[in-house]
């Protein structure tokens, strides 16, 4: 799943804003446990987040499904 965002400035940091939707999909909340990998490909930079899966978090293909219905 691809999603353009588009990043946001507040005071001297710039930061990437996550959709409620997506939060919720995969379970990110002010607890979640967020790492940033950043690879160099040819002429990009691809940032690569990693969200650890909250216990009580269904499994993203399960509420991917419910979605769709």
């Amino acid at each position: 799943m691809t999603l353009r965002i588009k990043p946001v400035r507040l005071n001297q940091t710039i930061y990437f804003r996550v959709p409620n939707d997506i939060a919720d999909l995969v379970g990110i909340d002010s607890n979640a446990e967020v790492t940033l990998n950043i690879e160099e490909q040819d002429d990009r930079f691809l940032l690569k987040y990693n969200v650890t899966k909250s216990p009580i978090a269904q499994p993203l293909r399960r509420r991917i499904q419910q979605i769709e219905r």
